[in-house]
């Protein structure tokens, strides 16, 4: 009894101190708090700027840290000043990445967890490009590859936590890593090398076998591309494809209901698409279907091996999307 009697007088005495503590982190002011950030002192990493952003465009007001894992994993944190789940949650990025894509509201978006009141976090992949499927950066650069590859997430959820500990003086009681494509790939890496990172990951559309999968994009847009450099296969001609195909195919599984059943059972010849005599319009020019031969047969390699498999008939209505 006198055990349990020391116990319970221990137990008093941390939960008014606990509360206080939470009380006192909380009446602060969020834009001293959030400025103080900046003179943190965290291994291998630079931190640029903190600043108090106000609520708006349904998100609540927020800390925005800025900073660098040397040498070159950019990383945004995003910290709710108010009403904060206790919880962190960190996006992906997609394609090469090389940008802080931190105000996506779709897939690898960060500002799905802070409308949530999550302590959010994101990363450039350790490098910058001109756009996601900008890949100049990894040009005899190891690192820059390594970062990608696996680093820049785990760098970068190591930093967040720091921070997250200093502005809300305690850790994270969850942590998840959430990401779609690159993002995918980053979510089965981190459960592979990191398990320890995060209580939580998803992985959508992960690009596992990313090597095979650029041959096959480089490839998909040099087929597609003229001479003078535009496409060969627009989306207006993406339209009149997808008809013609529909037409060809539909009826194989026995039901004309304007959907291909099975892509691997139509046979559609691109050459009936092509331009005859004079014929301008609703017809395809030689190039044209040369390129489009090339987009349904898929790359090859000298040797004539197949290296990635083409586009399947039935999936033009998606091109003007990709």
């Amino acid at each position: 009894m006198k055990t349990l009697s020391v116990a319970m007088v221990s137990l008093a005495l941390v939960l008014p101190i606990a509360y206080q503590r939470a009380t006192v982190s909380g009446s602060r002011k969020a834009s001293e708090a959030c400025r103080a950030l900046a003179d943190l002192r965290i291994e291998d990493t630079n931190l640029l700027s903190a600043a108090a952003v106000p609520a708006g465009h349904d998100l609540p007001e927020y800390c925005r840290v800025l900073g660098y894992v040397r040498p070159a994993i950019n990383f945004e944190i995003r910290l709710p000043t108010s009403s904060w789940n206790g919880k962190f949650y960190m996006a992906g990025c997609g394609g090469f990445c090389g940008k802080l894509e931190s105000d996506n509201t779709r897939i690898n978006a960060i500002n799905i967890g802070l409308k949530r009141n999550y302590a959010v976090s994101t990363t450039d992949g350790g490098h910058w490009g001109e756009t996601l499927s900008d890949g100049r950066w990894a040009y005899h650069n190891r690192q820059a590859e390594i970062d990608w590859g696996y680093r820049a997430v785990h760098e970068t959820a190591r930093v967040t936590k720091a921070v997250i500990e200093a502005f809300y003086e305690q850790v994270p009681e969850r942590s998840y890593f959430q990401g779609c494509s690159t993002g995918g790939r980053q979510a089965v890496m981190e459960a592979w090398r990191y398990p320890d990172d995060f209580d939580g990951i998803i992985s959508g559309a992960g690009d596992i076998d990313a090597s095979t999968w650029y041959v096959f994009t480089t490839w998909l847009a040099r087929a597609n591309t003229g001479l003078d450099g535009s496409y060969l296969i627009s989306a207006a001609e993406a339209k009149l494809i997808g008809k013609a195909v529909v037409d060809a195919c539909d009826r194989v599984d026995g039901l004309e209901d304007g959907l291909i059943d099975d892509p691997r059972a139509c046979r559609f010849d691109p050459a009936i698409l092509a331009c005859e005599g004079d014929q301008a319009a609703n017809c395809l020019s030689e190039n044209q279907v040369d390129a489009l031969k090339k987009i349904y047969d898929g790359p090859r390699d000298t040797a004539g091996r197949q290296l990635y498999e083409g586009l399947p008939f039935g999936s033009e209505p998606f091109w003007p999307y990709g």
